[in-house]
């Protein structure tokens, strides 16, 4: 279950006991890996649940987490959820894949995310999806598009009836996810070097909505009948499947709610500001009840041990006084890091560096 990047805490008294758990192999998810080829060997992946040995489901696991959600999306709402990432690659080209049903998007996330470190690792490159690799101008960040479909296949977020073409649950579900949009944050920008990104020129500052406008926190795009969510808050850092358990969980809560308030378009004056750090981003988390409950106590009391022992305890022994004593910290902790295939990230904006430059810097390739 450790990978060559993990880290463990004893904070977290479970994981002193440790107690085996089982591998379930998801066999839908299996696929050729033509990228770890070598020679005459020919390599597969094939994505796993995390059980307890008693065969039922961990609920520490972030697929898992998603899959539960998906769940209660499916039994209580009648709903599915399809997904959009799009890749975006400084100095490449743009890939946008297809929108995918429920969790195969995350999945190849995942995949994609993996393939294109390895491709590069092959040909001397590190790619890097470190929100800011630099502290300043190359920034990493995703955007992630998705839409409710009813079982009979029909779009929930379209209304044929309103002027907008958008339904009124589309409303309630972005109404949620603005509501815990501070809750968000921690899940979506998970390490101390994120917050570099956000509060920027066309990044987001608050919890604003728009209708195809790029200055709000999440948009609609509509067209041609399609009416789909575009959120543009989560890091390139971020674990794919926590950014999208995140939004089923505020999202469900906007529609299960029995009053819900949605602000008024880009009102930024009456917005709610986004955390500046991750240590206010995870007390945010940590004080919204709905987000606890939803995504699971458990596995929200590990994250915050793990985030707050590992990151922001070791930042504070550390005590990099000037800017660039920072910068250097945060890329010696998270640069490679974020360069292996440890599957977090969703829509991302990589940076490639050379791995013979003495100071590294956006290097010059593409992906054929």
């Amino acid at each position: 279950m450790l990978g060559p990047n993990s880290e463990a805490t004893r904070e977290i008294k479970e994981f002193n006991e440790n107690e085996n758990r089982n591998w379930k192999p998801d066999l839908s998810t299996l696929i050729a890996t033509p990228w770890c080829d070598s020679g005459s060997r020919r390599t597969a992946s094939v994505l796993c649940d995390l059980l307890k040995r008693d065969g039922t489901p961990d609920g520490l696991s972030t697929r898992g987490i998603v899959q539960q959600l998906l769940g209660k999306l499916r039994d209580k709402f009648g709903l599915t959820l399809k997904v959009a990432f799009e890749f975006e690659f400084i100095v490449l080209k743009e890939l946008n894949f297809d929108p995918m049903d429920d969790i195969k998007a995350a999945d190849m996330a995942f995949h994609v995310k993996n393939a294109v470190k390895i491709f590069f690792k092959r040909r001397g490159y590190t790619a890097t999806f470190m929100s800011v690799p630099d502290g300043k101008e190359w920034t990493s960040g995703l955007h992630l598009n998705h839409s409710l479909w009813t079982a009979a296949g029909q779009n929930a977020m379209v209304d044929d009836q309103r002027k907008d073409a958008i339904s009124d649950l589309a409303l309630r579900w972005n109404a949620g996810i603005l509501k815990h949009a501070r809750a968000l944050t921690a899940l979506c920008c998970p390490t101390i070097n994120c917050y570099r990104r956000l509060h920027k020129l066309f990044c987001p500052s608050d919890n604003t909505w728009a209708v195809e406008r790029r200055t709000g926190m999440t948009r609609f795009k509509v067209g041609n009948n399609d009416v789909y969510l575009e959120n543009r808050l989560p890091s390139a850092a971020a674990n794919p499947y926590l950014v999208v358990a995140s939004h089923l969980a505020a999202g469900m809560a906007g529609l299960e709610a029995a009053e819900i308030e949605l602000p008024p378009e880009m009102d930024t004056a009456n917005a709610q500001k986004l955390p500046t750090s991750l240590g206010e981003a995870l007390d945010f988390l940590e004080q919204d009840e709905v987000m606890m409950e939803a995504l699971g106590r458990r596995f929200l009391s590990c994250f915050l041990i793990a985030k707050r022992d590992l990151e922001l305890h070791q930042y504070s022994l550390v005590s990099p006084a000037t800017e660039e004593e920072k910068i250097k910290h945060e890329r010696e902790k998270y640069l490679l890091s974020l360069a292996t295939g440890t599957g977090e990230g969703g829509q991302t904006l990589a940076t490639v560096y050379h791995h013979e430059c003495d100071t590294a810097g956006p290097g010059r390739t593409g992906i054929s």
